[in-house]
């Protein structure tokens, strides 16, 4: 018992009281503490820049392809009223050719006087909507 009692006094007179406590623990802990809050604020912060520069691109890409679809479908538009016209340009010198007269020549020159007027219609609105569509996005300058 004695052996016991004497082990008691000397863990007690090694251990530290609470005010003998040192202060390398407690800025330790303090680091730990701030450590473990600015590690998931760092770790938040660089993932939300990768993520913004992702959403960035995806939206620019998404940007580009509408662009291009819109440039397209200008571009068939502008297609099916030159073959009109053109065809119907053709039809008027091969009646005019064949010496046509009467309903064949009535009617070549309705059929070119109708794709003519539909692409002086047409033609404004293509002209902005290539310029919108086609050269504002893409870097071209000029129009039709």
């Amino acid at each position: 018992m004695a052996e016991n009692e004497r082990e008691k006094a000397v863990d007690q007179a090694s251990a530290p009281s609470a005010a003998e406590v040192p202060t390398e623990t407690r800025s330790k802990k303090v680091l730990y503490a701030v450590g473990g809050l600015m590690i998931p604020l760092l770790g938040t912060a660089v993932g939300a820049f990768f993520q913004e520069g992702n959403w960035n691109h995806q939206n620019s890409v998404t940007q580009i392809t509408q662009d291009a679809q819109k440039a397209l479908e200008t571009g068939s538009n502008v297609t099916g009223l030159t073959d009109e016209r053109y065809s119907a340009a053709v039809a008027v010198i091969k009646a005019a050719r064949d010496k046509a007269t009467g309903d064949a020549w009535k009617m070549a020159m309705d059929r070119f006087s109708s794709a003519n007027k539909q692409w002086e219609i047409h033609f404004t609105d293509t002209s902005s909507q290539l310029q919108f569509y086609v050269d504002a996005p893409f870097g071209l300058r000029g129009g039709i």
